[in-house]
């Protein structure tokens, strides 16, 4: 018995230590993917006392959200033990080569003798269930922050003060600590309030969520930084305590693909990034061809649209607009719940493309704003425009991913026997494409070698096949041609049922149909006529030339009649088409629609001689137009004017071809006019002002106004002379702003005599972005330069006009500075009172980001961070193409130089912009040595490289600063770049720096 008692009480010693309690122990810190190979791949876990436990019993297992199951396991005794702060331990375990999956999505979980410790199923871009192990059955919690092939370095980790996981939140991709405690991060009892998502609600208003309750706010300690700095005049707390809304946003907040930055001041300048104001869903089409920039992936955006397509399940399609770039996919298993098709939503995602599919995740609802609409489009497309032969990601198949769109006069080839894709038939004039149907929103039967009317559905990128597909939203989204006889003629579609311009063609759809309006079909060709009712006044014709007859094809139902043109405006218009057979089909007629007043042109003023050199103001005038549209206009009988007494009536034909220049002049003959080509001459006595003066077009009535710009001669517009103002801004922005105009530097290919006026009439100059290339925008600070009190740089009297960057070797003892470049490029527009200094950009494509350069252009640093071109305008044009993504580095002559963390992907004409100042994360592979915070949330390039090494160190003393020490003006020795080379040069800047390097790679 005694025995037996003694056994009994050993079992209940085991069984208690089996149900030892779970240990505090959390995931504090990884990384999973670079922007090359992903190397240095790494967990790091916290444990509270870790002596208390058997390291081995606690389990890191890997987790592949495609399917659920484990992928790898690692216990903590195999990991690496870190520091340790009071009772908690850091432990470390480093992967081998792509050892941690890239997500979209994956996990971890870390458990305590088999069972999963609470809260530690964590996932990645996205969320899953778990099959098998110690999260079997459990969904994981997405951390809501990822990594998209990030700089080496990086890492996911929590920041805050605590004592167990809740206590802190996961922050964007930051320099990593491994093994330490992480940027931001305490233990103790003590938790700090931690802004954890922002997004915005309104152009002028934005919601804060914070790790804890707020018990008070105040408007004046947050402001934005990004497109501009905002600030807010209301703060109030909801009813969820966590949350604070900020309104009233002074100026408005940009939707654009501008990263902004949300900072509290009251608590330790918390702050978080993300996309503010409410961005239009283009922004995440990666289209080559579309005009929007790229938003990057893992940052909280917001958008308002229309719902269009729900699955039920995990899918929900969106579309701000009709036509292509307009529509998105957003992935979500709760979403799907919250919205129905037809209801406008205002709602929050992230970015995250899966397998060459356009999604936007982590959806959160805002607000329903109205339901019972009309989803955006269906925009027709061909079905060759999503060919199964199209590569993921381009064109013409990608604009519509996402977006709703309909197919007309199709076959039905086959059925997928792998899934329920249908491979169906499209033919036109010059070949048979193929296209699919799938099922990512409906299985909706179709009928293997039947012929069908039309197809309506949203696009996506099956990576399965691989190919775009069209799927449908149910039954009613495709119309099979109608099998009863046809009987009539129907005109379904004027001008996609938006009223026409006069005098400008338009498109109507004729379509053939049974006796209950179904769509059919006859045998043999069919002709028809149209006529019309004139309108209201019956004075509404067809115009000379234009399509007033169409053929219906056999085997097809209808047809789109091209380049019908009315006049003039009239009400209540309609069209008949007729059957050519006077014993054919009934005749059918459109529904009544208005005729409009035409369109204005898009003609804008792009360049101006008003100042010439070699010839007289009177001989050598001129200025240049562009037509931004895709039709030439004749500017025959338009209106020259300025606010004086000037006007002129251009007599005769002027084509201004489409996406083309033409130049107006006061002289014809480039043999006396400074050796132009001039389309059109106007008489002398319509004079160009020198100092200021303005050019008005109107249309012929004389009241429309077409174009407008007024120039001051400084100091907001240009001042040339023996050279031309240059629009240097894009096509469609406004182009009455001086700041958008610089003064031509080069003599281009369209003068005829290369010693005579600098400027480009009739081309896109080397300057401008009108037909070809794109505009950069850049802000960046040097930290020798900087006042702290006014919040920007001090300017250099001394500035040479030509460019310092490639000066007589060796430089300060270095045969070779690292930005050693033979320009000669001089600048007209040096402004002491604004300018700080020259400074060297240089754009590499992506795939030469580690070795070799793209492009060099010399610009000027204005005293508030802005880059500008050494022509005076505050953009550079860039004509080079970047195809895979373009990284901006910056050279100054005595600070580091440093690379964009991120390549960009400009778009043609479109503006792209890079704000260097915001932030330690907009520097590749920075570190707080080399790259300086100046002042809180503002940074700038480090002081002391003297001899332009890409390091600070002794030799920038000895033969740098040594050199110009005691002396005065444009020297390299002056690090604060207050024209005198001494001490203060040395002790401020060259002293704390010393030991910092650069981080560009070669």
């Amino acid at each position: 018995m005694k025995k037996t008692v003694l056994l009994l009480m050993g079992l209940l010693i085991i069984a208690i230590v089996k149900l030892q309690a779970q240990p505090n122990a959390w995931i504090n810190e990884f990384h999973y993917d670079d922007a090359s190979t992903d190397i240095d791949e790494f967990v790091e876990i916290v444990i509270e006392n870790p002596g208390s436990y058997t390291l081995s019993d606690i389990q890191l297992d890997l987790y592949n959200g495609s399917n659920g199951t484990v992928y790898g396991t690692k216990t903590l005794d195999a990991f690496l033990e870190g520091s340790s702060s009071g009772n908690f331990t850091i432990y470390t375990y480093s992967f081998p080569v792509n050892g941690i999956q890239n997500g979209a999505p994956d996990g971890m979980a870390l458990s305590y003798q088999g069972v999963l410790i609470t809260g530690q199923f964590l996932s990645y871009e996205g969320s899953f269930t778990g099959v098998g192990g110690p999260a079997d059955g459990v969904t994981s919690t997405d951390i809501g922050v990822l990594e998209n092939g990030e700089p080496e370095g990086n890492s996911l980790q929590l920041s805050g003060s605590g004592t167990q996981y809740s206590n802190f939140s996961w922050q964007s991709p930051a320099t990593q600590t491994l093994g330490n405690l992480n940027n931001s991060q305490s233990f103790g009892g003590i938790v700090y309030a931690q802004i954890v998502k922002a997004w915005s609600i309104s152009s002028t208003a934005v919601d804060v969520q914070y790790n804890l309750a707020v018990t008070s706010v105040d408007p004046s300690d947050y402001y934005m930084t990004g497109t501009d700095y905002i600030e807010f005049s209301t703060a109030t707390i909801d009813a969820d305590p966590t949350i604070v809304h900020l309104s009233g946003a002074d100026p408005i907040i940009a939707g654009d693909a501008v990263l902004d930055n949300l900072f509290d001041v009251a608590n330790d300048n918390t702050n978080i990034e993300f996309y503010g104001g409410i961005l239009p869903i283009a922004h995440t089409n990666e289209s080559s061809s579309n005009p929007y920039d790229l938003i990057l992936t893992g940052y909280t955006a917001t958008f308002q649209g229309i719902v269009s397509a729900n699955d039920g399940f995990n899918n929900v399609w969106v579309s701000d607009g009709a036509g292509g770039y307009n529509g998105i996919l957003v992935y979500d298993s709760d979403f799907d719940a919250l919205v129905s098709v037809g209801e406008e939503i205002l709602f929050n995602a992230v970015r995250s493309p899966y397998n060459n599919l356009s999604e936007i995740i982590n959806a959160s609802l805002i607000s329903i704003i109205s339901g019972g609409n009309s989803p955006y489009g269906p925009t027709n497309i061909d079905g060759s425009d999503i060919s199964s032969t199209i590569a993921a990601n381009t064109d013409p198949a990608e604009p519509y991913e996402g977006q709703l769109v309909s197919i007309s006069n199709f076959v039905v080839d086959s059925l997928s026997v792998v899934s329920p894709n249908y491979a169906c038939s499209w033919s036109d004039a010059k070949a048979t494409y193929t296209f699919y149907v799938g099922n990512n929103v409906a299985s909706v039967p179709l009928t293997v070698g039947a012929t069908y009317l039309s197809i309506t559905g949203v696009i996506d990128w099956y990576w399965s096949g691989p190919y775009y597909r069209i799927n449908p939203r149910s039954l009613d989204d495709v119309v099979p041609l109608s099998v009863n006889p046809a009987t009539k003629l129907a005109v379904i579609s004027v001008n996609s049922g938006v009223d026409p311009y006069e005098n400008n063609d338009f498109d109507v759809v004729v379509q053939i149909q049974d006796a209950f309006g179904d769509p059919a079909f006859v045998t043999g060709d069919l002709s028809f006529s149209f006529t019309t009712n004139g309108g209201d006044l019956g004075v509404v014709d067809f115009t000379t030339g234009s399509t007033v007859s169409g053929t219906i094809l056999n085997g097809t139902s209808e047809v789109t009649v091209t380049e019908v043109s009315m006049a003039p405006a009239g009400t209540n218009v309609t069209i008949t088409a007729t059957d050519d057979d006077p014993f054919g089909l009934l005749s059918g007629t459109s529904l009544p629609f208005n005729v409009l007043d035409f369109t204005l042109p898009q003609i804008i003023i792009t360049e101006v001689m008003q100042n010439p050199d070699s010839v007289s103001d009177s001989s050598g005038e001129w200025f240049e137009v562009y037509n931004n549209s895709s039709s030439a206009v004749n500017m025959a009988g338009w209106i020259m004017k300025d606010l004086g007494s000037n006007s002129h009536t251009i007599a005769g034909p002027l084509t201004v071809p489409a996406f083309g220049f033409a130049v107006l002049g006061n002289n014809a003959d480039p043999g006396t006019n400074g050796g132009y080509a001039c389309d059109y001459a106007f008489p002398s006595s319509f004079a160009l002002g020198n100092s200021d003066d303005e050019i008005i077009l109107y249309l012929p009535d004389g009241v429309t106004e077409i174009d407008r710009i007024e120039w001051d001669g400084g100091p907001v517009w240009p001042d040339p002379h023996g050279a031309s103002m240059v629009y240097t801004g894009l096509a469609d922005e406004e182009n009455n702003d001086g700041t958008l105009w610089s003064t031509a530097v080069l003599v281009e290919s369209t003068y005829t005599n290369p010693d005579w006026e600098k400027g480009s009439p009739g081309t896109n100059g080397a300057d401008q972005v009108l037909t070809e290339g794109f505009s950069l925008d850049i802000k960046v600070l040097l930290e020798g330069a900087y006042d702290i009190a006014s919040h920007s740089m001090t300017s250099d009297l001394f500035l040479p006009y030509e460019q310092p960057y490639g000066p007589a070797l060796p430089y300060y003892g270095n045969s070779l500075p690292l930005w050693q470049y033979e320009g000669t490029e001089t600048s007209p527009s040096i402004a002491g009172a604004v300018t700080t200094d020259w400074i060297l950009v240089e754009l590499r494509d992506e795939s030469y980001s580690d070795a070799g350069t793209g492009i060099q252009i010399p610009a000027l640093l204005e005293v508030n961070g802005q880059v500008c071109s050494y022509n005076g305008s505050r953009r550079l044009s860039i004509k080079s193409d970047f195809f895979t993504g373009m990284y901006i580095v910056i050279w100054h002559r005595n600070h580091l130089g440093i690379m964009s963390a991120t390549g960009l992907n400009p778009v043609e004409g479109t503006l792209v912009s890079y704000d260097f100042t915001t932030g330690l994360d907009k520097v590749y592979d920075a570190t707080t040595d080399d790259y300086k915070e100046l002042e809180t949330g503002v940074w700038g390039m480090a002081a002391g490289d003297v001899n332009a090494d890409g390091a600070i160190d002794d030799l920038d003393v000895v033969d740098g600063w040594a050199t110009d020490a005691g002396n005065a003006g444009y020297l390299g020795g002056d690090l604060n770049m207050d024209d005198q080379s001494n001490n203060q040069d040395k002790n401020d800047y060259w002293f704390p720096n010393n030991g910092a390097s650069y981080h560009i790679p070669f």
